[in-house]
């Protein structure tokens, strides 16, 4: 690769992220790992982990606000908000089944739960005394559920 092909790879890392990802991929089915651009694909992996993490504390605290919302305000529910609330269960099961994502739910669930009663006290008016102050189960209790209850 001459040193302008290899500026050309880093440029189209600015300029397209997905071609830029389809090149690297390419390289690798290729074996030219000495093609690599490898200060983009190091910058690359570590906003995805971010993202993935990011994702995780997002949608945890988005399904916890929801459960929330179920127990506190049985007046609402309907057998669309169940089948929405175990959609977003087993989505949250996929992300997180193991690994790093697994380590990382554990690691914020109390801090996810907090925010998710914050939310839902600041968009029902309630006092926050509410809704409990501990989360009442382990992301394993969460995750093992498969439909809201009654």
């Amino acid at each position: 690769m001459t040193p302008a092909e290899r500026q050309a790879l880093r440029d189209l890392y600015e300029q397209d992220e997905t071609a830029w990802l389809d090149r690297i991929v390419e390289l690798i089915r290729d074996t030219r790992y000495e093609e690599l651009d490898f200060v983009n694909l190091r910058e690359y992996l570590a906003n995805m982990a971010v993202r993935n993490r990011r994702e995780v504390t997002s949608r945890l605290t988005s399904f916890l606000a929801d459960w929330l919302r179920w127990e506190h305000q049985p007046e609402h529910r309907s057998s669309e908000w169940a089948a929405a609330l175990v959609a977003q269960r087993e989505d949250l099961a996929a992300l997180v089944s193991t690994g790093v994502l697994r380590s990382h739910a554990e690691a914020i669930l109390d801090d996810a739960f907090e925010n998710a009663v914050r939310q839902v006290a600041g968009e029902t008016g309630d006092s926050i005394d509410t809704y409990p102050q501990k989360r009442p189960f382990s992301i394993d209790d969460l995750l093992r559920v498969t439909e809201p209850a009654d």
